[in-house]
């Protein structure tokens, strides 16, 4: 006892960063592939900031619903609970080999091991309404003929909250080209998203949402609506772990259900059933029938117009899931049927399955051992096309971990709210095998790699035969002292292209990062290196400075950039407002200024101001299509607003 009070006393004394640092790192070091619907991400951690998790009252249930534990974390958690009769403080997390320095630091604003009444602390109403409003200054080619809207990105959304029950949310986007207030749309705008959720305070019901909202199960292969890690620095994870089901607050115009959804609970069962009935954009051929659907949300040209809210969908199913202590064994079913006939033209859809009507089914597991946990899902459609996900997680010692999972998703398999673990995400045309390792050496010194070989056995949109590839990942990360760390970060990918049986893609990328905090002043800087089949070869350097000054806190980014195309650009995280997330390509050759600032108005009210240029030193134009200009710079401003109760 008196080791554990001197363990609680040292860690109370460690470096911690702000919510919006943490956010933001935790986002970039996500992976390539894992960036869906991240204002979920953002959302449950606000909501978890604010009503922690408490480590010795709250039940095993509500530890299941907690996204940002892993299954073997999380049943660690339990384990020393029991054995200790609970926690001193959320610091003793160290003490579990399974939590790293920067994943406590990560969680400890989300748990707390402090008793409060309910009637204390939950009895209250709160409200956040934000407007952000962003806009290219400079003329683009595509406003003259082709776009038919405005050009300003517009964001609305609402959320009001009482007593930790009742939930409601309206958000309202617009992107850049799209009408604004226009006869065109039933509501004015292109895209209106409104949800209820509503937790009973009774045994058998666990929440009830009505309007839009998010699923996800398994692990992703028949339907997963919200945000999920791709391959990454995050190495020994490829399981996912989320809410099953979520009110939806994202502005993704697709991945999302729109109807009325209930979880129901008996001992250790739980059944989700819903339905969703929404329009759907989609390209009608003459005969009426579907040639394809379109998923990226856009409505800005004549015929993108045309294609909005062409076909309707009604989505229905359920999960039925069985857990008890450390084994999960579920059964998921997803029918998705349209007004019109689905039917594929091009070589390489043809395997699809066609029709009005579209079944899946899967069944995913998760068993957790004494140091290892294997989990997996397997799926089947109507057709008897089928995509499957088996991985295992190995803790070999405290300072050890391993991952394996084996993926094979046939090349007539396809579900359009798939979101799988891969080298793509749709769970479709791909087998692999991915290897990661994780390596604590101590005295803040980690290692993680991981070994991805794949191959994609049939015809896809740019794959005309068989291909295959392979990537490998390594990262060295050093924590200078509690304010400053260093890491080294190596990316080699290398892909057959289909097109030309003796080429092969190879791009390598080799970053250095150093972050330091000094006081109320924060310094990043960043060089990195692209490497594209050998000759192409492409430069990053910037440098962020953040200063929280005495009545506002401003964040500059300087950068240069010198790639000879597109292939061998580098991509970048950007300094941004609150839930909203942008990685930028850079390439050809030029400088970026960046300047924002974040202005508390007062404690219920927050502006922020955005100012970016980017200049090019080798190029009379900028962007392509619709977004061109004829200027050799791009400047966009940006602001947000946010008003709280």
């Amino acid at each position: 006892m008196r080791f554990r009070l001197f363990f609680v006393f040292c860690c109370s004394c460690v470096f911690c960063f702000s919510q919006e640092q943490l956010i933001q790192d935790y986002i970039e070091n996500m992976g390539d592939n894992g960036q869906r619907n991240l204002v979920d991400f953002v959302e449950l951690y606000e909501d978890y900031e604010k009503r922690p998790l408490n480590l010795n009252t709250n039940q095993e249930a509500d530890f299941h619903n907690f996204p940002f534990f892993t299954a073997y974390q999380l049943s660690q958690v339990l384990y020393y609970r029991e054995q200790m009769n609970g926690f001193v403080e959320t610091s003793e997390l160290k003490i579990l080999s399974v939590f790293t320095a920067a994943e406590i630091k990560f969680l400890q604003p989300l748990l707390t091991v402090e008793f409060f009444h309910e009637n204390e602390v939950y009895s209250s109403y709160s409200m956040e309404q934000m407007f952000r409003f962003a806009q290219v200054l400079e003329k683009q080619v595509g406003y003259e003929e082709k776009l038919k809207g405005s050009k300003p990105i517009i964001y609305f959304r609402n959320k009001q909250e009482w007593d930790n029950r009742l939930k409601l949310g309206l958000t309202i986007q617009k992107d850049a080209g799209e009408h604004l207030f226009s006869s065109k749309y039933r509501n004015g705008f292109d895209f209106v998203s409104v949800s209820l959720c509503f937790k009973p305070k009774t045994r058998h019901m666990t929440s009830v949402v009505v309007g839009d909202y998010a699923l996800n199960f398994g692990e992703g292969l028949i339907i997963w609506n919200g945000f999920s890690m791709g391959k990454g620095v995050t190495s020994t994870r490829s399981d996912k772990n989320g809410v099953a089901l979520m009110s939806y607050h994202g502005s993704d115009e697709v991945h999302f259900m729109r109807g009325a959804s209930v979880e129901l609970r008996e001992g250790k069962f739980s059944f989700i059933p819903f339905f969703s009935n929404k329009n759907v954009d989609a390209v009608i051929q003459e005969n009426a029938e579907i040639n394809s659907i379109r998923v990226d949300g856009y409505h800005r040209t004549a015929n993108e117009i045309a294609n909005k809210g062409t076909v309707e969908e009604n989505t229905y199913g359920g999960r039925l899931s069985f857990r008890e202590a450390n084994k999960l064994l579920a059964v998921n079913f997803v029918s998705i049927n349209y007004s019109k006939n689905l039917v594929y033209t091009s070589a390489y859809q043809k395997q699809y399955s066609a029709g009005i009507h579209h079944y899946y089914t899967s069944v995913n597991h998760s068993l957790i051992g004494q140091n290892w946990q294997v989990f997996g899902e397997v799926a089947i459609d109507k057709e008897g096309n089928y995509a499957m996900l088996e991985g295992l997680n190995l803790y070999a010692t405290p300072n050890v971990t391993f991952n394996s999972t084996v993926r094979k998703y046939s090349g007539g398999y396809r579900s359009l709210y798939a979101n799988s673990f891969g080298e793509r995400s749709n769970a479709n045309n791909e087998i692999g095998l991915y290897t990661g390792v994780t390596l604590n050496l101590g005295r803040g010194c980690s290692v993680k790699s991981y070994l991805d070989l794949y191959s994609f056995p049939s015809l896809s949109y740019r794959e005309k035969k068989k291909t295959d590839g392979y990537d490998f990942f390594v990262e060295i990360r050093k924590k200078l002292s509690n304010s400053s760390n260093i890491y080294l970060r190596s990316k080699y990918e290398k892909r057959q292209v289909s097109f030309d049986d003796n080429m092969k893609e190879e791009v390598s990328r080799l970053r250095l990062h150093y972050k330091t905090v000094l006081g109320k002043l924060t310094l990043q800087s960043r060089i990195e290196t692209s490497l594209y089949n050998v000759s192409e070869k492409g430069v990053l350097v910037f440098q962020d400075v953040k200063a929280q000054l005495r009545r506002f806190t401003l964040s500059t980014r300087v950068a240069y950039f010198d790639t000879r195309s597109y292939q061998s650009s580098v991509y970048a995280y950007q300094p941004n407002f609150l839930y909203a997330f942008r990685s930028m390509a850079y390439f050809n050759q030029g400088f970026q200024i960046l300047l924002m600032a974040k202005i508390p108005l007062s404690h219920k009210l927050k502006l922020w101001f955005k100012y970016q240029r980017v200049q090019y030193l080798n190029r009379g134009t900028v962007g392509s299509s619709y977004y061109e200009t004829t200027t050799s710079f791009l400047t966009e401003i940006s602001f947000q607003i946010q008003f709280l109760i």
